[in-house]
């Protein structure tokens, strides 16, 4: 009869680990979405104000967020290699 405590107890701390993750992931992804669109607009409101162009103001932000998304993913992929 202990069994199904047992069972019970793992099928409750995996929900409530699929739960933080899930929550984890979503909050995650909302705040790197304000923060993107905030760098974006504060960005192509810096390029316009440099004297870019209207219809290329809108690159720069994309061009410097850009690199700091693939330099953290290098980082993050190449961590524990030697040849890093």
């Amino acid at each position: 009869m202990t069994t199904p405590i047992i069972s019970s107890r793992v099928v409750s701390r995996t929900a409530g680990r699929r739960w933080a993750v899930v929550t984890a992931v979503s909050g995650t992804v909302f705040i790197a979405a304000g923060a993107f669109w905030l760098s974006f607009t504060a960005l192509a409101d810096l390029a316009a104000r440099s004297g870019v162009g209207a219809g290329q103001a809108w690159a720069w932000p994309l061009i410097v967020d850009g690199i700091i998304v693939v330099a953290t993913v290098a980082v993050v992929a190449l961590a524990g290699q030697r040849s890093a």
